[in-house]
């Protein structure tokens, strides 16, 4: 998952539903960029639009984050935060082999 669509996720996660154009203001970004990462998550069923009574443009059609997008998100989240763990592990143990290494030669 790319991080637009992470942050995406995340927005929608902490709201009970948003449009493009909701998500433009917050973020001081143009709509239409917006709604082709939105239209990518509604295709893969993270999203699903609210149902609305009276017709809006394409960019006011609110959307809310279905069960199988929590599941993505929290999965998402988990994987970055291993990933990020196991980079800090893996330069720690740079740094002390490379300390062992220059310590040889001075004793």
């Amino acid at each position: 998952m790319d991080d637009v669509s992470f942050e995406l996720l995340k927005l929608y996660a902490k709201r009970k539903q948003l449009s493009a154009q909701d998500i433009s203001a917050i973020c001081n970004i143009e709509a239409r960029v917006i709604f082709e990462s939105i239209q990518y998550l509604a295709n893969k069923e993270y999203l699903n639009p609210c149902i609305i009574a009276h017709e809006t443009t394409m960019f006011n059609i609110p959307y809310q984050i279905t069960h199988e997008g929590r599941i993505v998100l929290e999965d998402t989240k988990k994987r970055r935060h291993h990933f990020i763990f196991n980079e800090i592990r893996a330069w720690i143990t740079l740094v002390i082999a490379v300390a062992a290494f220059i310590k040889s030669f001075f004793y």
